[in-house]
């Protein structure tokens, strides 16, 4: 695969303290902050519940309980590692150059130009162009 990958990082670690169907109470060292991992994801990577994640969609930083935005399959329990990260854990890929296509321009033919208004994702270095011997 070609192009920059950004993976995401990790914001929190610890051991789950308890959980219910729709949150789970974040170990001691996490955030005091109320809203600081709202919209992140949480992992359980270790214990009751491995394997899933969900989107924190509220945190209380008093209780420092996460909210998630799917109820747990299985409800993690202080038997639960979980990790809070920034995205997601695939990463994301980030090409230099999106929605190709060719232009016929004063009798010269470019491949690959970058088709303007998608969103400012361009690479103007890419195209190859071919000039003055066009015939159709």
């Amino acid at each position: 695969m070609q192009g920059n990958m950004i993976r995401n990082r990790l914001k929190q670690a610890g051991t789950v303290k308890s959980g219910t169907t729709s949150s789970i109470a974040l170990a001691d060292s996490a955030s005091a902050t109320t809203g600081e991992y709202n919209n992140m994801l949480v992992y359980i990577t270790g214990g009751t519940g491995y394997g899933q994640k969900r989107k924190i969609s509220s945190y209380d930083g008093t209780l420092k309980v996460a909210s998630v935005s799917t109820s747990w399959a299985v409800i993690p329990d202080a038997t639960s590692v979980y990790e809070v990260r920034y995205g997601s854990a695939n990463g994301i890929a980030v090409f230099a150059a999106t929605e190709l296509y060719n232009l016929i321009q004063n009798n010269e033919l470019i491949f690959g130009t970058p088709l303007y208004n998608s969103n400012g994702i361009s690479d103007h270095g890419t195209a190859t162009s071919m000039a003055n011997n066009l015939s159709f």
